[in-house]
């Protein structure tokens, strides 16, 4: 008791002044010794201080959203069945190894793994505070997320459980804060998949009322999952307090962990010796199983208790030993001192981990696995540890103690690990050293090896490597930490050689098993890019127990028709003891067959092998499907179609020999053939010298088989002109001299052969063509069935090329008339046959025997009088004429107007005159009474020309082409004309006939002859068009000198000069302007003028102008000369027009001899005087 005071208070001083960092995870108390213990002292404290070192700080739990998925490599396992009967002698195929990374986020890793009773597919993971999950059986994983503590410390030693509704709870360690040294366990119920938290962390000392919480550690947690216990459902956890004495406890949640019970201690604190670690266990009665070691690690003084309740935790009254003192024990392994392992530089109290087994299976049998020193002397004959295991058969009361054989060879088995499933399969793994690898320090790498028992550990199979051969486990990798000496370090030292440290690689790994599917997770390494240990991570693999499969497949009949279908019956049997997962049917059809389905999944790759997914078969379970093929048609008659089947599953095979199955059956071939024949056209009709008949032999083959070389005949009578042009196999080949035909065709296909005939124009129309064709044998062999429909004949007649015309008649203006028409054809020996229609029916027209798009036809009708024929359509006019049925009917209209013919007359007036009348007149020589437009109309003038006058006449019932017409006008003074003419129906000319006045026609008229008739709207813009130009003649300005003379006027100088101008052209005029008249000079723009010279006496003048519409105007300009005085200019403004010229005087006054010595201004006065006197100036008009 003084010692352990005296422990306590050395606990407290090193918390208080060495400032050692508590332990993050797995918290033990204090160590009070500065070395390394020795292995007897009972009060080594499994974990020491600080058992993990130092930690990072927690991960906050990830978010539900940001699900990480670990890549993997594919683990489809392939499982080649081994000829082998004892399921105990058959070992799993290694699965590749998976990394699942730094779950929990510690330089070492303790994990455990459960599988979801209610959905085996999810699997989860948990070290630390991280956990991950699958719900693909382990191919792919998501997370992890880490859970922080709630007490504000961290944590370590999860445990978790599911219960009989799939629920998961989750246990963990954790530190309460500082100067807090009390350590807790905290509880969490957790969603399966998606790991988010269902009920808040809660503390489990506080819970439970836990009157002493401090030190708790290496606690588990089970879920009574069984329906049928009557403590369904229920939930405890076991766990050691190291403190005091140590001592075992458990505390029971009937509410899904909503409220705890009163821890109950299970331990004896004197008997027991240092009671860690525990385990417990449920049983499908109910039956609740605890077990823990106990007696330290001495060597000989190591045992294991099992205690049983059967009340739902409230008591645990039996307590047996399954192994006694020195049954269970094995080192603690602390380097340098006595019973350290060579190679092996690892803290291993925690490799006497019992786990307590329930047989689901067997009632009261219950098992125990732990480890142990199988001569008790530690570190000294190079095997210090093997597996043992305790079996009872009578609810723990009694037990039988084996080592399960390993065949190492003396190598060390450390940490085992264990499982049972449903069935009563055991499954255990653990490290091992036996490949006797060695990391650069000469420290053992190790691999996790492992076995089953199907018999309830009776037998067990031979021991295998789980972890792949280049993936062992280096526990000296970086960064791990140092167990002892105190105080920890980070990292441990590795160098056996020159140091006394001890590491730590964790205590456990996890491992369940689910109908014999087997799922490990293990501590192992991770590797930098050159492929060297760089740190810890956890790794995953499975392995499924052996089972024996058998197949066996039937079609239930011994032979199939070729073409048909055939139905394959699959029966697919679990003999064994545990469920065979991912079981697979290779089924391997014959080449003459197709896949059309089955009634389970199947995939065909490649083509002809089926891979058929039954799932997972449970034990003693049948599965039988059906797979549905098409035997091909073209399967050789008495063949043997073989069709193999192989049943395979993830787990091995206890007999191969019932993994095959084999079905034959043989083949037959049978046909129904029809044969059909059909001529292209009935009746032929006649062609000159072309192949016109064409005659098709169709060969069905209804099936269900393919025929080869069907024989069919095909016989042919030809009358008199009419000939064989050839025969065409579309397929297989003709016999000229048999005429047969000899082809292959496939089940529902069809052969064609193609016969052309020539029948020409000589043929006969009374003759016919018959041809029969007919089913001869099969060369084959098939059987030929329904025979009814094998010939067919075809009786075709002859006809002579035929094309039939419609002819229709109508008339513009409504009148009626009869349909006389006729045919001419270029070419051919046929007739014509007219039907002439009355009224508005139609003449029926046609012609016979003719070479086919080689004759010309045309209607040709009698025009009535009175009519012409306006229009009518292409049929009527055929360059090809075809047979009618190939549109040898023709519709041909013929449209007949009345005869009339429309004369346009255009009278311009080229001085712009658009106010004179135009008087227009027309003479014809036959026809009705004019109709002429007598109110003439402005036009826009054609080319550009003065607007213009325009007159329509219009003439009607007329022959057709004898009609001629003169058309002219009545000229106007002033004006002569030309004409010009126009015509699109007729021929015309511009000059009259004779016996019209020469004085009407100027250079005139427009002379029409053979006019034919056009609508209004045909043709042109004008039908018949005579334009009439007018052009204004040229007018006299007649100019009179008058002179006055005063005094003597001989001797006197009468010089003068006169200027005629005019806004309009002076064309000409008397000698007196013998230059002619000019243009603009004295004028101005626009003027013409003349100069007039001397005379002595009165004078007349005169000029030729052509005058503008409506007027023109003239001047003149008089310059006199010496004793000549103008007195009065009459001429200043003379206006003429078309047809009426002007005339004026210019009277000069001269003085006689005298009358000068007044001088030119006297003079002037003298003339003023004689005005006023009464002289009387004459202007003649």
């Amino acid at each position: 008791m003084g010692s352990i005071r005296l422990v306590g208070v050395l606990f407290v001083v090193a918390a208080l002044g060495s400032l050692v960092y508590l332990e993050s995870t797995e918290v033990g108390f204090a160590e009070t010794r500065t070395q390394a213990p020795d292995v007897s002292d009972s009060r080594v404290n499994p974990h020491g201080p600080d058992s993990q070192g130092a930690q990072p700080a927690p991960k906050p739990a990830d978010a539900l959203g940001d699900l990480k998925e670990i890549p993997v490599r594919d683990t489809t396992p392939s499982y080649p069945p081994p000829p082998l009967e004892n399921p105990q002698g058959v070992a799993p195929n290694n699965q590749p190894d998976i990394p699942l990374g730094n779950v929990g986020g510690f330089n070492f890793d303790e994990p455990l793994l459960r599988v979801n009773p209610t959905n085996p597919a999810n699997i989860v993971v948990t070290s630390h505070r991280g956990i991950l999950t699958s719900t693909d059986s382990g191919a792919t994983w998501f997370g992890p997320t880490n859970y922080p503590n709630a007490l504000g410390g961290n944590g370590g030693d999860t445990g978790m459980t599911f219960d009989s509704q799939g629920r998961l709870f989750w246990t963990t360690l954790v530190n309460r804060p500082m100067p807090s040294t009390v350590r807790a366990l905290q509880f969490m119920e957790i969603n399966p998949t998606t790991r988010a938290t269902i009920q808040a962390p809660l503390d489990l000392q506080v819970a439970s009322g836990d009157p002493n919480p401090n030190s708790e550690d290496k606690e588990y947690i089970v879920a009574d999952e069984y329906p049928g216990s009557p403590f369904t459902d229920n939930l405890y956890v076991i766990w050691t307090k190291l403190s005091g004495s140590w001592s075992v406890l458990v505390t029971t949640s009937t509410d899904n962990g909503a409220t705890w019970s009163l821890p109950l201690t299970l331990s004896n604190g004197i008997v027991d010796n240092q009671p860690w670690p525990s385990d417990i266990a449920v049983a499908p009665n109910g039956d609740v199983y605890a077990a823990y070691h106990s007696g330290g690690a001495a060597g000989a003084t190591g045992f294991t208790s099992v205690l049983r309740s059967t009340d739902g935790g409230v008591s645990f009254p039996q307590k047996t030993s399954a192994f006694t003192a020195g049954q269970s024990d094995v080192s603690t392994n602390v380097v340098g001192q006595a019973g350290a392992i060579p190679g092996l530089q690892f803290w291993m109290l925690g490799s006497g981990q019992p786990w307590v087994l329930p047989d689901p299976a067997r009632a009261g049998n219950v098992y125990v696995v732990t480890n142990d020193d199988p001569d008790n002397a530690h570190g000294t004959n190079g095997d210090d540890a093997d597996v043992v295991f305790a079996r009872s058969t009578d609810n723990g009361n009694n037990w039988a103690v084996t080592t399960i054989p390993d065949g190492s060879g003396g190598a060390h088995q450390i940490f085992p690990f264990a499982a049972i499933d449903q069935f009563g399969n055991i499954a255990v793994a653990w490290f091992d050293t036996r490949r006797g690898q060695t990391n650069g320090f000469g420290n053992l790498l190790l691999d996790v090896f492992a076995t089953y028992s199907t018999d309830g550990g009776l037998t067990w199979a031979p021991a295998f490597m789980v972890n792949d051969a280049n993936n062992p486990f280096d526990p000296d990798f970086p960064n791990n930490q140092r167990r002892f000496p105190t105080p920890q370090q980070t990292p441990c030292a590795k160098t056996m050689a020159t140091n006394t440290e001890t590491c730590r690689i964790g205590e456990y790994f996890g491992i369940d098993i689910d109908r014999g599917a087997v799922y490990l997770t293990w501590i192992g390494n991770t590797y930098d890019m050159v492929g060297n240990v760089a740190g810890d991570q956890l790794w995953f693999d499975s392995f499924w127990l052996p089972t024996d499969l058998s197949i066996s497949k039937t079609d239930g009949q011994a032979s199939v028709v070729a073409g048909e279908q055939l139905t394959y019956t699959v029966t697919v049997d679990n003999n064994g003891a545990v469920d065979a997962g991912n079981v697979t049917v290779v089924d391997t059809l014959p080449t003459a067959v197709s896949y059309v389905s089955s009634t389970v999944a199947c995939v065909e790759s490649p083509t002809d092998t089926l891979t058929c997914d039954l799932g997972t078969l449970t034990p003693s379970e049948q599965v039988q499907f059906d797979i549905v093929v098409d035997v091909g048609p073209g399967a050789a008659d008495g063949a043997v179609l073989t069709n193999q089947a192989v049943v395979s599953a993830n787990n091995p095979d206890t007999d191969g020999d019932n993994d095959t199955a084999t079905d034959d059956t043989s083949v037959t071939r049978v046909v129904d053939i029809v044969i059909t024949k059909e001529d292209d056209f009935d009746p032929i009709v006649a062609d000159s010298g072309v192949p016109n008949g064409r005659y098709t032999v169709t060969a069905m083959n209804k099936g269900p088989s393919n025929v080869t070389d069907l024989v069919v005949s095909d016989i042919l009578t030809l009358p008199p002109n009419v000939t064989l042009h050839e025969v065409n196999p579309l397929s297989g080949s003709w016999n000229d001299a048999t005429d047969e035909w000899t082809v292959s065709v496939q089940a529902g296909a069809q052969a064609f052969l193609v016969v052309f005939v020539t029948v020409p124009l000589e043929a006969d129309e009374a003759d016919v063509i018959t041809n029969t064709a007919s089913v001869v044998g099969s060369g084959g062999g098939e059987s030929i069935i329904n025979t009814d429909d094998d010939s067919d004949t075809e009786v075709t007649a002859i006809r002579w090329p035929t094309a039939n015309w419609d002819v229709f008649k109508e008339y513009t203006d409504g009148g009626a008339g009869p349909v006389d028409v006729r045919l001419e054809c270029s070419e051919g020996s046929g007739l014509a046959f007219g039907n002439p229609g009355e009224d508005t029916t139609p003449a029926a027209l046609q012609w016979r025997r003719f070479d086919i798009g080689e004759t010309q036809c045309s209607v040709i009708e009698e025009v009535p009088g009175g009519y012409y024929e306006l229009e009518r359509t292409e049929d009527c006019d055929v360059d090809d004429v075809e047979d009618i049925d190939q549109g040898g009917n023709y519709a041909c209209t013929i449209t007949n107007a009345p005869t009339r013919a429309t004369f346009t007359v255009q009278k311009l007036y080229m001085d712009g005159n658009i106010e004179a009348q135009p008087e227009l007149n027309i003479s014809c020589n036959t026809g009705l009474p004019l109709d002429q437009s007598r109110t003439a109309d402005l036009v826009p003038g054609p080319l550009g020309s003065p607007q213009t006058y325009e007159v329509k006449f219009v003439v009607t019932e007329f022959d057709d082409g004898e009609l001629d017409c003169v058309v002219w006008e009545t000229g106007k003074t002033g004006y002569h004309a030309s004409y010009n003419c126009n015509s699109s129906n007729s021929s015309c000319t511009a000059g009259g006939p004779s016996g019209i006045p020469d004085d009407v026609f100027f250079e005139g008229p427009c002379q029409f002859d053979d006019v034919v008739s056009l609508l209004p709207d045909d043709g042109p813009p004008w039908h018949n068009l005579c334009v009439i130009r007018n052009y204004a003649e040229p007018v006299a300005v007649d100019v009179t000198k008058e002179w006055i003379f005063i005094g003597e006027p001989s001797g006197v100088d009468t010089d003068y000069e006169l200027t005629l101008y005019c806004d309009a052209e002076i064309v000409g005029g008397q000698e007196n302007c013998p230059a002619g008249p000019k243009e603009g000079i004295a004028g101005g723009n626009g003027t013409t003028w003349c100069t007039l010279f001397e005379g002595d006496d009165t004078e007349v003048f005169s000029a030729d102008v052509i005058p503008q519409w409506p007027s023109s105007h003239c001047w003149v300009d008089e310059r006199v000369f010496d004793n000549a005085v103008e007195i009065e200019n009459g001429c200043t403004d003379l206006e003429i027009s078309a047809g009426e010229g002007t005339a004026c005087v210019v009277t000069n006054t001269v003085f006689f001899e005298g009358i000068p010595a007044l001088g030119r201004y006297g003079q002037l006065l003298m003339v003023l005087v004689l005005l006023l006197a009464g002289l009387v100036v004459y202007r003649r008009p």
